[in-house]
């Protein structure tokens, strides 16, 4: 799991400056990478959501769909076949 953390940190656009990384994980040192993402994950969304930053792309989804009027859902307010 940490391994693939540090492909997905070594490949993100973030982390390229047009040539080269800007940055490595240093050998060693991948637990502590892995103890920092984890403890980002865990600490409020950086916008005014009510929610932690994992959850951020859930709620993105999640209002989709409320306001997508998706066929496996059912609405209040709306009628429905099923």
């Amino acid at each position: 799991m940490i391994f693939n953390v540090i492909i997905l940190f070594a490949s993100s656009p973030s982390n390229y400056d047009g040539e080269k990384e800007i940055a490595k994980v240093k050998r060693g040192r991948r637990q502590d990478f892995a103890e920092y993402i984890v403890n980002m994950l865990m600490d409020n969304a950086p916008n005014e959501r009510d929610c932690i930053r994992w959850g951020e792309p859930f709620e993105d989804i999640f209002e989709e769909i409320t306001e997508g009027a998706e066929d496996f859902c059912k609405y209040t307010g709306y009628e429905d076949d099923e």
